[in-house]
């Protein structure tokens, strides 16, 4: 068998990994084909814009940023006083997730990626845990992040999905340049992560 050379660093990250995969398959369940997800509608069509926003989200509608594939483009409502840093990153990145998002459920289009800033505290929690009515917090270093979607069929949209933890950050500006792309390339690559925010609805 080969040999790999780690860090105890990296090591130990592959152990919790391992630990983590590990207890997911306990309770793996397999199945002969994906299951659908069951949208669950609101009374709502249309582009997604500043409006259908403030529907969907309530007060909390001034407190996230988040890309409008509809429009093409960013909305920040002032959390991001000079934008992306490294905006074609993000764009890219969110653009794969949704491409990866719609190939497994192709009764649904996601609309838009949403990020979220919250208090943290360092506490663990992980990478993938549902969020149960976070509250915003302007200078907050934690971030959630959820999906709005529609149905591909009837242009209707569904009810926000839950929110899910993104990563804690060390200050304000890294959370805001780098939780929407975390956000991103974790949905893309991981089955769990995706399965964890489309599995629990609100």
């Amino acid at each position: 068998m080969a040999k790999y050379s780690v860090t105890q660093e990296e090591y130990n990250i592959l152990l919790r990994e391992y630990k983590r995969l590990g207890l997911m398959l306990e309770n793996v369940e397999i199945v002969k084909k994906p299951i659908p997800l069951e949208p669950h509608m609101i009374d709502m069509f249309g582009q997604l814009d500043a409006g259908t926003m403030q529907r969907l989200f309530g007060k909390n509608a001034d407190n996230i940023w988040y890309y409008n594939f509809d429009a093409g483009k960013w909305c920040a409502n002032g959390l991001l006083e000079n934008g992306f840093f490294h905006a074609r990153y993000n764009t890219t990145n969110v653009k794969v997730f949704k491409r990866v998002i719609e190939e497994e459920n192709k009764n649904i289009e996601v609309a838009a990626c949403v990020v979220m800033p919250v208090e943290g505290d360092g506490s663990a929690i992980e990478t993938g845990a549902i969020v149960e009515k976070p509250r915003f917090c302007f200078g907050g270093l934690g971030a959630v992040a959820t999906l709005v979607c529609r149905d591909k069929a009837t242009k209707q949209f569904m009810k926000p999905f839950d929110w899910i933890w993104v990563d804690l950050y060390s200050s304000k500006y890294q959370c805001m340049q780098a939780a929407m792309s975390r956000f991103a390339v974790e949905g893309a690559r991981n089955y769990y992560f995706r399965q964890a925010l489309l599995g629990k609805r609100r």
